[in-house]
């Protein structure tokens, strides 16, 4: 679903909120650095604690029958987006990079979608932060209202968000990144996961943890430019076992020999494909060809990093006329095969106009020739 726009009203007083939002992200930047749980500044100890059995028992969104069809859970989605566009709040919150908290919901939900997932988990992924994060101090409703929330959206949904929203994301992704490189699976048991507001600890079994770290996953690569590649690939590799629909970038990951790679290796490959980015528009620093020539080799090693090919084929393009284009000049046609995987920019440096018509060339059909064996 989508979100009224904003009109000038609502513009004005997301600038306003930049000052509390500030406040609050500090307080718990504090509570973070001190280890300290973040009921102590909120006084919401009582609803913010995980009840007993959660989320051992958690089903995951695939598994639940709060509903007997999609239909109807778009229904249900439609009603309650639009209690929340009636407070106002929503249209209230800025975010990160001078957008609108709106734009990044919509845009996880889809990132979602386009990765294959199911209708329930891509609203999951619309919803995530509704409660207000470890990272993302801002909540459109409030812990109180879970009972009635609940019953809006179902329980399974509502337990998924509300995990989202108390587990501490930066265990999270200490957890990710050690069981990624030391077992390259979830153990047995679950993944170790700890309340941001109380300081609870518990385990999370599989089948959910692969849905949260999915969620998480879309989230970080929607919102944050030059994102940690190897945090993603911790995600995905982690998850894609325990889902039922795996995204398709997975099984090319795993096929390009990403996740044989040492975590220095991808720091340094990561690290390489940005300066390189960056420098493709400061050509005068490098000769056209020299530059487009050092792109397209680290196309060909880092291939996940797409917008390397998509700007060496710019620069070939740059430097030939009109009519040699057609004969002259081959078209990378790798990237754009990464480009419809990703489904999502990873650097500032390329124009997003670019990026969209890259990501309609593609097109959707790439992603059927990697599907998960």
């Amino acid at each position: 679903f989508q979100f009224p726009s904003h009109d000038l009203t609502s513009r004005l007083l997301t600038v306003a909120n930049l000052i509390p939002l500030a406040i609050a992200a500090s307080l718990r930047a504090i509570a973070w650095t001190l280890a300290l749980p973040f009921a102590l500044f909120t006084f919401e100890w009582n609803i913010c604690a995980w009840p007993e059995g959660f989320p051992q028992n958690m089903l995951t969104t695939e598994q639940c029958n709060d509903y007997k069809n999609e239909h109807q859970i778009t229904e249900k989605i439609e009603r309650f987006s639009e209690k929340l566009c009636k407070r106002g709040v929503i249209f209230r919150v800025p975010h990160v990079g001078a957008r609108y908290l709106t734009s990044h919901l919509v845009g996880v939900g889809k990132l979602l979608q386009h990765w294959g997932q199911s209708v329930l988990l891509c609203h999951a992924g619309t919803l995530h932060s509704m409660y207000s994060t470890e990272m993302f101090p801002w909540r459109l409703v409030s812990f109180a209202e879970r009972g009635s929330i609940q019953k809006e959206l179902g329980d399974g949904l509502e337990s998924l968000i509300y995990l989202y929203c108390t587990v501490s994301q930066s265990e999270v992704f200490s957890q990710a990144r050690r069981l990624a490189t030391t077992l390259g699976s979830f153990p047995p048991e679950g993944m170790p996961i700890r309340n941001c507001h109380t300081g609870q600890r518990s385990t999370l079994n599989p089948a959910v943890a692969a849905e949260l770290l999915l969620i998480l996953a879309a989230d970080v690569v929607e919102q944050e430019p030059f994102f940690d590649i190897e945090l993603i690939a911790s995600f995905l590799r982690l998850s894609a076992p325990h889902l039922l629909r795996p995204p398709p970038l997975v099984t090319a990951m795993e096929r390009a020999g990403l996740f044989n790679m040492s975590n220095k290796e991808l720091r340094d490959c990561q690290w390489t494909a940005a300066w390189l980015l960056r420098l493709s528009r400061l050509p005068a620093f490098l000769h056209p060809s020299d530059l487009r020539q050092r792109l397209e080799k680290a196309a060909d090693q880092f291939p996940w990093f797409y917008e390397l090919g998509m700007e060496a084929e710019r620069l070939q393009r740059a430097v030939v006329s009109d009519a040699q284009q057609s004969s002259d000049v081959a078209p990378l046609k790798n990237w754009r095969t990464w480009a419809a995987l990703w489904g999502s920019p990873w650097s500032t440096v390329c124009e997003p106009e670019e990026v969209l018509r890259a990501l309609d060339r593609a097109g959707s059909s790439t992603s059927a020739s990697f599907k998960h064996d």
